[in-house]
């Protein structure tokens, strides 16, 4: 996949300049400049499904994207037609790995940080070990360490219960990180379990 007038414009750049970086084409500034032009003309509501899609990996869902972002399937789907109609997705997630990036570099952090937090609510705390890793990762990235320290608490004594005790001891290191970034004497809150 991916947008040709971007392939054209960064491969004019490499044969202009006489480099070549590898199996991976880098983002000329003209390239990023289009780029960033055309996620800021999206609506709000657009940018805002844009940076959903990019922080929670590409993947578009509908239901979930509208529990998420508080906005019902018209609107969703509204959001979606435009950022298909940039040319920025394509199918169920972004036209090019450049889209996805420059969304995620013009999101505030304020922004991507409550997107995380409500990324993360929506796993249920009941979920698989993959999925509750992916919640605790999205709790890490909204600074809600605490949170994320728990969920990382109760994927320890899960996979204890399963006896995967590397996935257990790493999942135990993370909590420790994250109830050392929530409070310095965080350790008193992972019990006695440890």
């Amino acid at each position: 996949g991916g947008n040709p007038l971007l392939l054209l414009e960064t491969l004019r750049a490499q044969w202009l300049s006489g480099t070549w970086s590898g199996p991976k084409l880098p983002r000329t500034d003209r390239v990023g400049s289009l780029l960033e032009s055309t996620v800021r003309r999206l609506k709000p509501h657009a940018r805002r499904l844009a940076a959903w899609l990019a922080l929670s990996g590409g993947r578009y869902d509908s239901a979930v994207a509208s529990r998420v972002l508080a906005r019902g399937d018209a609107g969703v789907v509204s959001d979606w037609a435009e950022l298909a109609a940039e040319g920025i997705v394509r199918g169920f997630g972004f036209t090019h790995d450049l889209y996805r990036d420059t969304v995620l570099a013009l999101t505030p952090e304020p922004e991507a940080a409550a997107l995380h937090a409500a990324i993360a609510r929506h796993i249920p705390e009941s979920a698989d070990p993959p999925a509750a890793h992916v919640a605790a990762s999205h709790l890490v990235q909204a600074h809600l360490h605490a949170q994320a320290g728990s969920r990382y608490k109760d994927l320890a004594l899960a996979f204890r219960a399963q006896r995967r005790h590397d996935d257990e001891s790493l999942c135990w290191q993370s909590a420790l990180g994250c109830f050392r970034a929530a409070d310095p004497d965080g350790d008193a809150l992972l019990g006695a379990e440890a």
